[in-house]
């Protein structure tokens, strides 16, 4: 399937390909929406070493996900936890987080994947409680002993729990941002996933290739090498019949 959203072309200096350029606009359009997952999902699994998930719920006053205030007051509890959980295990982890909601009714909460060491579920309510979250908090482990229980060794823990939670990166993002159900459908500028340092760092930039640039309408095919080698020997003898008469005046 191709996307037939989008205007211009793609094309690529070197070999003259070209195809219609996609929309990207992934909450409208299911194609662009796959592409977008894929690319998630490519650059999630570079993130190693995570060893626990966590669900942090929001208050039943505070858990419309559609209110821009709740979300605000969310991340403010998030990093009020996030600074008392690192001068517990004293180091910053490395982590990523993620904003979700079940369903159109659902509840705010924050689903937190992170490489800290373990700590007890009840330990880690009454923090996540203090610093403004509901009593709903859930604690998991992933890591090597999890990989081997699936088979699925070797995997990266975020892809793993895309699987297990049943938000497989692709399908996550046609559901945060396709409208598939107007009920399910956050804000523009909501930025649903965000990540630490060190985990932005195994992830690293989206890939760019400068061979390719957008045209508004269809290149024409990339001239071939041995045209190019002509017009250049080409140029170079008009250069020096130039020189030449210069010279000779």
């Amino acid at each position: 399937m191709h996307c037939e959203r989008g205007r211009g072309f793609l094309a690529q200096r070197s070999t003259g390909r070209n195809y219609p350029a996609p929309c990207r606009d992934w909450r409208a359009c299911a194609v662009c929406a796959r592409s977008y997952g894929a690319a998630l999902a490519a650059r999630w699994s570079k993130v190693t070493g995570l060893r626990a998930f966590v669900v942090l719920t929001m208050p039943p006053a505070l858990g419309d996900w559609r209110s821009q205030d709740n979300r605000r007051e969310m991340m403010r509890a998030w990093r009020r936890l996030y600074e008392r959980l690192c001068r517990r295990f004293g180091c910053r982890p490395k982590s990523m987080h993620f904003k979700e909601h079940a369903g159109a009714a659902g509840r705010l909460h924050l689903n937190v994947l992170w490489d800290w060491d373990w700590i007890d579920q009840c330990e880690l309510s009454g923090i996540a409680a203090a610093c403004g979250f509901g009593p709903v908090c859930h604690i998991s482990r992933v890591g090597r002993a999890v990989e081997l229980s699936t088979g699925r060794a070797g995997s990266s823990a975020a892809v793993r729990y895309s699987a297990k939670q049943g938000f497989r990166v692709v399908a996550y993002a046609r559901k945060t941002g396709s409208r598939t159900a107007a009920g399910d459908d956050w804000a523009r500028g909501v930025r649903r996933w965000s990540a630490s340092r060190a985990a932005s760092r195994e992830m690293g930039p989206r890939p760019r290739n400068p061979d390719w640039y957008w045209s508004p309408v269809e290149p024409g095919p990339a001239p071939k090498p041995a045209a190019i080698a002509l017009a250049l020997s080409a140029s170079d003898r008009n250069s020096s019949r130039v020189c030449t008469v210069t010279t000779s005046g």
